[in-house]
Parts: structure tokens; C-alpha cells; sequence
């Protein structure tokens, strides 16, 4: 149905260890930004439209962490970009997205040509694996991840969060009881004098 190329950059240069998913700039062309965020809403503004140079629309969290609202300036490689529009907040990473338009992407970042990586919205949904194989056989030098790939690294991803939260509570649970028997050990030590003459009395 459609291809929609792209550019992503850091919204700020990476200073010392951060954790987490830094904020993200990301440019597309304008007309087709709705295409690529089909369930994300506006929550204030307007959508970016064909013709926008220096202007955004940012996501509910970069809006709350840097206290903009529309008509302000929000920076990025020493440009100043308007914001024009406010996703709804989605707990998910458009929050931390601020998405310009393609061509002003490239200009800042000073590459006329470049592009990251290209999302293909098919025209039947429930063919997006056999598209994606089409893709990845007739197109070369691409590498193809479908959806399906995608949401299985998630799972992957949260299997591991869970077994280290699971060993962690592990631990605790060993180290808490080898916290008790010790105290009950010396205290158990410290009277067995006392002990042994109620035992006797």
C-alpha cells in the first residue's frame, strides 16, 4: 500500500549512562506520518503536513519532561523546531518520540540522501509475513523484520526481565533466611547457660 522512509537520531547526544530509551527524533515524510502511527491520536495541534520544514509533533512525555505545549520551540542539533502537535500519551515509545519532516531530517543532520530504514504498510494486514518473505527474496541488501519477529524479541525480552526478577526474589529469600537462623543461632548460643538451669529447675 505504501513505503515510508525514515531517519532516527537521539534528541539529545548520549552524556554518561542513561537508563532507558533515550528521547528519539524521527523523520519521515509528512504526508505519510499518519500511515505510520494508524492508532496513536493527537491529544492537541495538528498532524505534520506536506510543505512543514521546521516544525514537530512530539509525544506526551518529552512534552511533560520539557514542559512544551504547542507553539514552543523544542531543540535538536542546534535547530529549533515548532511544535505543532501532541500525541496522546500511549505508555509505549511514541512518548519519546519527536517526529519532524524527512527533508528538514536530512538537512539537519547533513545528509541530503540518507535513509535509516523503510516501514512497508501492506494493503492485506493478514499478509504481512508472506510480504515480508516476498521482500526479503526479491529485494537485496535489506534485511526484513515482520511483526511477528518483532513481537517475539518482546517476549524473549520479558521472559529474561522475568527470570531475573525471579532470581532476585530467590536471593532475597536465602539471604533473609540466613539473616534469621543467624540471629536465632547466637541467641539460641548466647543463653544455653540459662537454658540449661530452667531445664534443671
Amino acid at each position: 500500500k505504501e513505503v515510508i522512509p525514515y531517519v532516527v537520531d537521539t534528541l539529545e547526544s548520549a552524556m554518561g549512562v542513561q537508563m532507558g530509551m533515550p528521547d528519539m527524533v524521527y523523520g519521515l515524510p509528512p504526508e505519510l506520518m499518519r500511515l505510520d502511527f494508524p492508532t496513536v491520536n493527537l491529544a492537541k495541534g495538528r498532524w505534520l503536513q506536506r510543505g512543514d520544514t521546521y516544525h514537530a509533533v512530539i509525544g506526551a512525555k518529552v512534552a511533560d519532561k520539557k514542559g512544551l505545549s504547542l507553539g514552543d520551540k523544542i531543540e535538536w542539533h542546534d535547530e529549533e523546531f515548532t511544535v505543532v502537535g501532541i500525541l496522546e500519551e500511549t505508555n509505549t515509545f511514541p512518548d519519546q518520540f519527536v517526529i519532524v519532516p524527512l527533508d528538514t531530517a536530512r538537512k539537519v543532520l547533513k545528509q541530503p540522501r540518507i535513509i535509516m530504514g523503510i516501514d512497508v504498510v501492506p494493503e492485506d494486514p493478514s499478509r504481512i509475513d508472506e510480504l515480508a518473505q516476498r521482500i526479503a527474496k526479491e529485494v537485496d541488501g535489506v534485511n526484513v523484520r515482520p511483526p511477528s519477529e518483532a513481537i517475539e524479541e518482546v517476549r524473549k525480552g520479558l521472559l529474561i526481565f522475568s527470570v531475573i526478577m525471579l532470581s532476585g526474589a530467590v536471593l532475597a529469600v536465602i539471604v533473609g533466611g540466613l539473616a534469621v537462623i543467624n540471629t536465632m543461632v547466637m541467641s539460641v548460643t548466647e543463653r544455653t547457660r540459662e537454658i540449661g538451669i530452667k531445664k534443671a529447675v
